[in-house]
């Protein structure tokens, strides 16, 4: 009598005889190199799971293989399978799997895994046994726990699927809350219509089934387009596309934009599926979700697995009662090696056949997918493994399995196809689903997830951490208040806040969550969606921008716009139209009769006409007109209006704009009155002004002054264009102007030029009517350029300068003989004072000599007197040369490049004596290098450092400071000085005695003296020649001073 364990043992499919000892075997003696076996057997198939696991390192891999298929080895030999296969089921259907998680299991690990392991576990069948009856025994109990194991573990990952299918239904019903989206089916055989709740919201319906209440709130203009489209997809079947607009319980309007398909069945319309979108806020900018995770069915699949074998000495066939059943066969029926052959799919067969021959040549197992067609006729797919079993080396038999796997690949395209389309549905509106398993802290994120946060989609795992590192500094706090809230309270929430994404974008989400709790209401986990609406956020932002720039836009411009509806009467203002008219909007209702009244009187039966106008051809119109406004104010308006028809081509309403032009037109009239004021002014101008196009040669303007000063009629002149002017111009002249404008039109065309007031000027002599030719000067600016910056037109203004040219020739002969007399007078003045001093020279020479030989013999008052004959002679011989020296600047015209600092160490040099003898100071800047005569200014330097010198203050050293600096011809103030772009200005200031500043312009006068000469030695010529210098220089020299406080002499020269 067996016990209650044994029996239980017998009933468990299980509890196997030979395996355990086998399974011992490998797990005692060839564990390790079993388990690196079975490693390389499942990339060489590419089971999918070594792909989650490729990052690991190999020696963690192995070891964690090591101890999982030691249980599972250790279970075999304890005949404890099917506690090891619930456990293991458990743990994947629970998501508590080391490493990997429930979703990283798919199908084909279960069938390539266990045909992977099957195939290397027979590897070492030879070498455990040799004794062919307990090698098939065994083969058979692997073959018994595939089967056993492979169908709970297809249900369990049909479980998982369904579970991933209604999440997926309940992140698609959130989707479309999110994009305004809800969806239908009318199953028209049974008159039943199931519809998503959103559907309901956008449409306002109580009830799905009730198509009246429905179609009363379409737009009345709308209700009929409704029905032809719905009545044509049911009448021909296919697809159904509708926009129109819906009245909602508040009055207001929606824009609905609805598709569908309607099915046929035997020519008649047996279901219309569907969705309906809002699109009055978001037109455009999400696409419409297509499908609906409820058109997917439940797979509901049980993959049955088959055993053969092939005797290949007997030719004996050998099924598993599974096969019959696959094959729809008889159990019965005997089988023979063709018959394999006849029920594979024509298409498939020869492949099956090089597949067969290909494992004898190899003599390696291979598994192949390939169809049949089954005894009924049916078409299967089906999953087959096969071997060659060796007996001292040779095969004796060929063993495999078969599965109808036919379901199984039907629900996986189906449920590929319906990922694929709820993918695509996210991409298209920027939605994306998570999951958070708390107890676990595990993330999951959908692609569209990643796209959003700007990664690359699953190439990097993520966490809360992850999540909450992207949310925007000014929301983390925020939202981690929320997530707090959320695990409080566990309420869904709802909210809009903004991340910065991994490329640095700042983006806007809105997200939707709920929460899962256990039974004690503790929160286990969290879904939900998460979808961009930045590009929504920016558009009605936007929009808003838009319609305030708009509303600022026509009050800027004082323009209005209005409509009319005919069919009520009912005018409608923008808020600058009640501004134009004076009108206060609160207290107004406009109406046609409200127009009328603030018409000019002149001005109504025109606006009547132009109504009566626009409404008999419909021609747009554009006119001005008057109004005198509530506040009295006469004003112009230009007005446009357009007349709106129908889709019957009746006058439904009249739109228009209206422009406040009174300021305009006062302004053209201004501009008007200006323009010919400045025309008058041009044509008695006693010039030629006039305007050309530097390309074309034409001129565009040309003032009576041509006809004056030329005794040409401008016409001539304009319809002629430049070629008329070179055939005036003075033959010595054309060519020297021609180049000239042509190098001024190169200059003002320079980039560096085009923001400047450029002026080119020319002197040239036209011929008169008269046949005589005068002088002008032509003064030439740019008028305008083109977009290139180019310049396009020129202005010039030519003045007669004939008369100034004459007294100029004039002016140039008095100057050659003024030039001339001066040259004169410098050769006698050098002459006459070489003449006047050889007698002083005498006079002083025989005075002393005199002095000398007769002194005994000289009373004192002879002695005095030849003393000042002496004296008199000297001075009078300096007072010579001085007069000389001054005689001779202005003829030393020998510029050149000089170093000022090394003039002024000459001088300094020279005057070593006298500064030691004084105790003098000085504080000198670098002076620089200019074009000078240097010997003037040697001497310029020298007299002004010698005067320092001379008037210093008794018993108070001398300290003379000389400086300079660089001025603009705006910063000067002298007279007399040459022309140039800039000056160097020089300082020499003293501590000296100084002077009365009413003396400031005397000193420089020849002899003018302040003191004595008994109190200061000197002639009174040295500032003169200073002066003088100066002068010669193209300069102005002037001196201010303090009395007793020291003197300050300035030089200014062209530098």
């Amino acid at each position: 009598m067996l016990t209650a364990t044994a029996k239980d043992q017998v009933k468990d499919k299980l509890y196997f005889t030979w395996w355990p000892g086998f399974a011992r075997y490998i797990r005692e003696h060839h564990l390790e190199e079993y388990v690196k076996d079975l490693i390389r057997e499942c990339r060489e198939l590419d089971v999918p799971l070594m792909r989650v696991l490729r990052d690991m390192p190999e020696e963690q891999l192995i070891a964690l293989s090591m101890k999982s298929h030691g249980e599972f080895l250790q279970s075999v030999e304890d005949n404890k399978l099917r506690e090891k296969l619930n456990e293991n089921l458990k743990k994947w259907e629970t998501d508590d799997i080391e490493i990997i998680t429930r979703e990283d299991i798919v199908v084909e690990d279960i069938t390539v895994g266990t045909y992977a392991r099957k195939k290397v576990m027979l590897k070492y069948l030879p070498q455990y046994t040799t004794d062919p009856y307990e090698m098939i025994e065994i083969i058979k109990e692997l073959d018994i726990y595939d089967e056993q194991s492979v169908t709970p573990s297809l249900a369990v990952y049909i479980d998982i699927l369904k579970e991933k299918m209604q999440n997926q239904e309940t992140l698609l019903l959130e989707a479309q809350e999110l994009a305004a989206v809800g969806s239908f089916d009318m199953d028209l055989v049974n008159n039943k219509t199931t519809a998503t709740p959103q559907l309901l919201k956008i449409l306002e319906l109580e009830d799905t089934g009730d198509r009246s209440a429905f179609m009363e709130k379409v737009h009345d203009d709308d209700r009929e387009r409704v029905l032809e489209a719905m009545n044509e997809a049911m009448a021909e079947g296919g697809s159904y596309a509708c926009e129109y607009r819906l009245k909602t319980k508040n009055g207001e309007l929606k824009i609905i934009s609805s598709k569908g398909i309607v099915s046929l069945k035997d020519g008649k319309p047996c279901r219309f599926k569907g969705t309906v979108m809002d699109i009055t806020e978001k037109e455009r900018l999400i696409e419409q979700l297509k499908g609906s995770e409820k058109l997917f069915k439940q797979a509901q699949a049980m993959s049955h697995i088959g055993s053969w074998s092939l005797d290949l000495d007997t030719k004996k066939v050998e099924w598993s009662d599974e096969i019959y059943r696959i094959y729809e066969l008889p159990n019965d029926l005997p089988v023979i090696p063709t018959d394999m052959d006849v029920y594979i799919h024509p298409d498939d067969r020869q492949r099956m056949i090089d597949r067969r021959n290909r494992i004898f040549e190899t003599r390696q197992p291979e598994e192949a997918i390939y169809r049949i067609i089954s005894n009924s006729g049916k078409e299967k797919i089906l999953l087959t493994t096969a071997e060659l079993l060796l007996k001292d080396g040779k095969p004796y038999k060929m063993v495999g399995t078969l599965q109808d796997i036919t379901e199984r690949q039907r629900m996986l395209e189906n449920l590929q196809k319906s990922d694929e389309l709820f993918k695509q549905a996210q991409a298209q509106t920027h939605i994306g689903n998570w999951t958070w398993d708390v107890k676990a802290n595990k993330v999951s994120w959908s692609d569209e997830m990643y796209r959003i946060y700007g990664i690359a989609p699953q190439s990097v795992p993520v966490s809360f951490d992850t999540y909450i590192a992207h949310v925007h500094p000014d929301y983390k706090e925020k939202r981690l208040a929320q997530v707090q809230h959320v695990f409080e309270t566990g309420e869904p929430e709802d909210h809009i806040y903004k991340i910065i994404s991994d490329d640095g974008k700042v983006k806007i989400l809105h997200s939707k969550s709920e929460v899962q709790t256990d039974e004690l209401g503790k929160v286990i986990s969290m879904t939900g969606t998460c979808q961009d609406i930045t590009d929504m956020q920016l558009l009605i932002e936007r929009l808003q921008e838009s319609e305030s720039i708009y509303k600022q836009a026509q009050a800027m411009s004082q323009m209005g716009s209005w409509t009319w509806d005919l069919k009520s009467d009912e005018v409608n203002w923008t808020e600058e139209m009640y501004a134009i008219y004076d009108l206060d909007k609160t207290n107004t209702k406009v109406t046609w009769e409200t127009i009328i009244q603030y018409r000019h009187k002149e001005d109504i039966q025109t606006a009547k006409e132009h109504l009566q106008e626009l409404l008999d051809t419909g021609v747009s119109q554009n006119f001005n007109y008057r109004i005198i406004t509530a506040k009295g104010k006469h004003k112009i308006l230009h007005a446009i209006k357009e007349l709106i028809k129908d889709d019957d081509g009746r006058a439904v309403k009249v739109i228009g704009t209206v422009q406040d032009i009174t300021e305009q037109k006062i302004a053209e009239k201004q501009l008007r009155e200006s323009q010919e004021f400045i025309q008058k002014i041009a044509d008695t101008a006693p010039s030629i002004i006039a305007s050309y196009n530097v390309n074309s040669g034409e001129y565009s303007y040309i003032n009576e002054g041509f006809k004056k000063l030329l005794g040409y009629e401008p016409k001539k002149v304009l319809k002629d264009g430049v070629s008329f002017l070179t055939g005036i111009v003075h033959p010595d002249d054309l060519e020297r102007i021609t180049l000239q404008n042509a190098e001024a039109l190169s200059l003002a065309n320079d980039p560096g030029n085009r923001d400047g007031n450029f002026i080119a000027e020319f002197k040239y002599r036209m011929r008169h009517k008269n046949g005589q030719y005068r002088w002008f000067h032509t003064f030439g600016t740019i008028f305008d350029r083109n977009d290139d910056g180019k310049v396009e037109n020129i202005l010039n203004i030519s003045i007669d300068i004939t008369a100034q040219e004459e007294a100029e020739r004039v002016l140039y002969q008095k100057n050659l003989e003024l030039q001339q007399s001066n040259s004169s007078l410098e050769e006698y003045a050098y002459v006459a004072s070489h003449d006047l001093r050889e007698p002083l020279r005498k006079i002083c020479t025989f005075s002393d000599r005199l002095l000398t030989t007769q002194h005994d013999k000289l009373d004192e008052s002879g002695k005095l007197f030849l003393q000042k004959i002496t004296d008199s002679s000297l001075r009078m011989q300096t007072m010579i040369s001085d007069l000389l020296a001054i005689s001779l600047v202005s003829g030393n015209k020998a510029f050149e490049t000089t170093s000022l600092d090394k003039l002024l160490h000459e001088v300094l040099h020279l005057l070593d004596h006298k500064i030691e003898k004084t105790g003098a100071t000085f504080e000198i800047s670098k002076l620089p290098d200019i074009k000078v005569v240097p010997s003037q200014m040697r001497q310029l330097f020298q007299n002004l450092v010698n005067n320092s010198l001379k008037f210093a203050r008794e018993g108070v050293a001398p300290h003379i400071s000389i400086s300079h600096s660089y001025k603009s011809p705006k910063e000067v103030n002298a007279d007399g000085l040459a022309k140039a772009r800039k000056y160097l200005e020089i300082t020499v200031k003293d501590n000296g005695i100084g002077f009365e500043n009413e003396f400031a312009n005397k000193i420089f006068t020849i002899f003018q003296r302040l003191h004595g000469r008994n109190e200061y030695e000197g002639t009174g010529i040295g500032l003169a020649i200073c002066k003088k210098v100066v002068e010669n220089h193209g300069g102005a020299i002037f001196a201010t001073a303090v009395k007793n406080g020291g003197s300050t002499f300035t030089i200014i020269l062209p530098a």
